[in-house]
């Protein structure tokens, strides 16, 4: 294996998301020196050849990116000011707009760009939106995620069957209350968020580090911490889109974070205690 140095500081595929990949690309967001992140761009990396293309906007410290057929999308954040910015990937001509408040992590297709931002309370509870842009990134929905019982909105994301589905965090109110992760969806025909039971089987402790759309369910990966010095043990299973009832599922003897389908082939990217491992 040949290794190719790149001249960029803190090239990352975003705020803990899996890599962006299209057309054989993945795209990257070089995040520049630790306390600046003011390289201003995104690249594009060849996998067959390793050549970079710069792709140049006008935005400090990008947080997350996202590509379709046309465009690259992407959000930054600076002292809670965000902003949604377009990338023309054949033309390179970029247009950006403000949020007007933290942006987070986006997702996005050749239909629609959803981005979840935070409102800060300034002293009262901040309440956490998923919104829908347009191409031309005027918004087309908004759906406050707080008035639907979502506290936390957190990676991973799926899109599929005209639907968001997301990690909810429920953060433990006093020492008698679990924390517990739970699948929720955004659905844009309707405006609407709903929610699935509590994945790992109802496992207080199981996390959620990954979502994977197939034509028959929803997979996701996760795992429940080790305890006492054992080792974490990952679960993976298949739920319904509809009603998210278990359709299969299967124990691992790793924890997977990252997954991926190549033809008839599942890729998942896992951790043992000792060290990182390609299964």
């Amino acid at each position: 294996m040949t290794a190719i140095e790149y001249p960029y500081a803190h090239l990352d595929r975003g705020t803990c998301a899996p890599p962006t990949l299209s057309e054989g690309k993945v795209y990257l967001i070089p995040r520049g020196l630790m306390g600046q992140q003011n390289d201003r761009k995104a690249i594009s990396l060849d996998l067959a050849t390793g050549a970079v293309r710069e792709y140049s906007i006008d935005l400090v410290s990008i947080d997350a990116i996202g590509v379709n057929s046309d465009y690259a999308f992407v959000t930054n954040d600076l002292n809670g000011v965000g902003h949604v910015g377009r990338i023309d990937i054949e033309t390179g001509d970029t247009l950006a707009v403000d949020l007007g408040s933290a942006a987070g992590q986006l997702i996005c297709d050749d239909s629609k760009v959803c981005v979840f931002w935070i409102e800060f309370g300034r002293g009262e509870p901040d309440r956490t939106y998923l919104s829908g842009f347009n191409e031309d990134l005027s918004v087309a929905s908004t759906a406050d995620l707080a008035a639907s019982g979502i506290e936390v909105p957190m990676l991973p994301t799926a899109l599929t069957n005209g639907r968001i589905y997301f990690v909810s965090y429920h953060q433990p109110k006093s020492e008698h209350d679990d924390a517990r992760f739970t699948i929720a969806f955004y659905s844009a025909e309707n405006n609407s968020v709903g929610h699935f039971a509590a994945p790992g089987q109802g496992a207080k402790d199981y996390e959620v580090s990954h979502l994977l759309p197939l034509d028959v369910g929803l997979l996701v990966f996760g795992y429940m911490p080790g305890i006492d010095g054992k080792p974490g043990t990952g679960l993976v299973e298949l739920l319904d889109y509809e009603s998210g009832e278990l359709i299969d599922s299967f124990a691992v003897d790793y924890v997977p974070s990252q997954c991926v389908i190549w033809g008839d082939w599942l890729f998942v990217l896992g951790a043992t205690p000792a060290d990182m491992l390609l299964v």
